[in-house]
């Protein structure tokens, strides 16, 4: 993962709009079990006749965005209705819950998970962007999608509903039949929380899914204006799940050897890109030098090819897997995929990484226990070197997948506030650098979600003279809402999810404590703030602490954050 940029993405694809980039600390940013694979029940409440209901599923995906993308351009434009889902990944209605997003009494936090159209489309889809891996609990890279037929009660959009996305009845229906899947796999929940979940469906999604994403991954580190260029989609994925999707079908091997064919791997992501040079070339822009690099694609396509095999060991095709089984195997995963996607040749480190969890899979080893507890955290392992002492000797790294045992819990926030720094200052005359925040959380007593209000100072490669140039700011108001990751589990929650609006675009964010830090002799709490596939730990000197007056405008934001470069 990226330390060096922090790019806040407000899913309106102005990914650099250095405004909001002055609440980019907070960018990264429950409840009853339900029935696998069971549909969702709709509520009796005739104002949801109009309501498009779902659930977005990785894992459950989390505060994601999901939109109407009515012409199909992969891109949610200013006129296409959208929402967020919920904590657990729903959005109109919570069939856990029985919440009905879209009633008329429901308050103005609970609207936003409410996707009501003013009229029906004809051959639209619904997109999924953003969000947050319920069973990794990390962010959620790329774009889900799945065709909008009708406002029927059960829209699950996943992996598996994105593959065949573009595809016609007849050719969904050859590939689904490859894929070993019927038509109804595509409306199951096969993540439901539980003890148990449907094993078989989470290893063919994951597979298809790392193969778009890591792809994806790769044509945007070249065509950039991805995601920063208005009428550009946010990434590659709809590209790369529509290639996938032609060059499977027309495959006559097995869906796995096709997904460990080089061959194949290469083809999608050449036919991917082609797609997006078409989307540069209507946009008439330049296209990168790196475009016309032919083996741009070779390192990652022979990661692919190891991890494909290696998702079999990770998560067994079984029908009933465990819980606790498919949370190491997908934070495994995870890892792997995160390290892949950030080489530009092959490291050894990422080799190493590979062979030991090839060697110590097993679901009773030390390390995979550890990953597959609810409050597990990868960060450390993500970047961790994997040393040949590590592969002799696992148990050295069985803390490593842990929260860290001097982190902070996140519970009872209420009534409290938190002061949060950028330690970096930048560098005298002309790149100094001042990022602060303040979050004060209000709620009710033991409440595990509520409102919050903060102030942000932004300043980036400002002038000693005192100018801070375009998109900077001394201190900003700014209100939203927050709400506890596992509202079960009150006493060990570490992390806190938190929605806001700035410039008329709602954002979403995360926030982790992940322990404490020593910084030229001084301990500061840490906490890790998540963008798409980038973090950055930020650091705060009391933690939480009781709550004083809460500010009212910007001016007065200005007074509370005063600038610690002198300017």
């Amino acid at each position: 993962m990226r330390l060096n940029s922090f790019w806040l993405t407000p899913q309106f694809n102005f990914k650099r709009n250095l405004l909001a980039l002055s609440f980019a600390c907070f960018a990264g940013c429950g409840g009853s079990e339900q029935d696998r694979g069971t549909a969702l029940v709709p509520p009796a409440d005739a104002s949801t006749d109009t309501a498009i209901k779902g659930l977005a599923i990785d894992g459950h995906l989390a505060r994601a965005k999901v939109y109407i993308d009515s012409d199909n351009n992969g891109i949610r434009d200013a006129w296409e209705p959208y929402a967020f889902t919920d904590n657990e990944g729903y959005f109109s209605f919570n069939p856990n819950n029985q919440k009905n997003y879209c009633a008329a009494s429901a308050s103005t936090e609970e609207a936003q998970y409410c996707l009501k159209p003013a009229r029906s489309y004809d051959n639209a889809s619904l997109r999924i962007i953003g969000g947050y891996d319920m069973l990794t609990g990390e962010p959620f890279n790329g774009q889900l999608s799945m065709r909008l037929k009708d406002n029927t009660n059960n829209h699950v959009i996943s992996p598996l509903s994105s593959l065949t996305n573009s595809l016609n009845e007849a050719q969904a229906a050859n590939l689904l039949n490859k894929l070993g899947l019927k038509p109804a796999d595509l409306n199951e929940d096969y993540t439901a929380p539980g003890a148990s979940i449907n094993g078989a469906l989470l290893n063919k999604a994951i597979k298809v899914h790392k193969a778009a994403s890591l792809l994806s991954k790769k044509i945007g580190d070249v065509y950039t204006a991805l995601g920063d260029e208005q009428g550009l989609p946010s990434d590659a994925s709809s590209h790369t799940y529509e290639a996938l999707a032609h060059v499977l079908n027309n495959y006559t091997g097995t869906i796995d050897e096709a997904l460990s064919d080089a061959t194949l791997l290469t083809a999608a992501a050449k036919r991917a890109e082609h797609s997006v040079q078409k989307r540069y070339q209507d946009k008439e822009l330049t296209l990168p030098e790196q475009s016309s690099n032919e083996d741009k694609f070779g390192v990652i396509v022979d990661r692919l090819k190891q991890l494909n095999p290696l998702i079999d060991k990770l998560i067994p095709p079984l029908k009933n897997t465990r819980i606790e089984d498919a949370r190491a195997g997908a934070r495994a995963i995870e890892i792997l995929g995160e390290k892949s996607a950030h080489e530009k040749e092959k490291d050894a480190a990422t080799d190493r990484a590979f062979k030991f969890f090839h060697d110590n899979f097993n679901a009773q080893h030390e390390i995979m226990a550890n990953l597959g507890r609810e409050q597990a955290d990868i960060t450390q392992l993500t970047e961790h070197e994997f040393s040949e002492d590590d592969t002799i000797n696992p148990q050295n790294l069985k803390h490593i997948g842990q929260v860290n045992e001097n982190s902070a819990p996140l519970n009872q926030v209420s009534g409290k506030q938190i002061r949060v720094l950028d330690m970096d200052l930048g560098e005298k005359p002309n790149h100094l650098k001042d990022i602060e925040f303040e979050i004060y959380f209000s709620g009710a007593n033991d409440a595990t979600s509520g409102t919050f209000t903060a102030c942000g100072k932004y300043i980036k490669k400002a002038n000693a003279d005192g100018s801070l140039g375009k998109g900077n700011s001394r201190g900003e108001l700014v209100k939203g809402f927050w709400s506890q990751m596992d509202v079960n589990n009150k006493s060990n929650n570490y992390s806190l999810l938190l929605t806001f609006e700035f410039l008329g675009a709602k954002y979403q964010s995360i926030m982790k404590s992940v322990g404490m830090r020593e910084i030229d002799g001084v301990q500061y709490y840490a906490l890790r703030f998540d963008n798409n596939d980038e973090y950055r730990i930020w650091h705060s000197m009391t933690g939480l602490e009781t709550q004083g007056v809460l500010p009212t405008s910007s001016a007065e934001c200005q007074k509370r954050l005063p600038s610690r470069v002198g300017i």
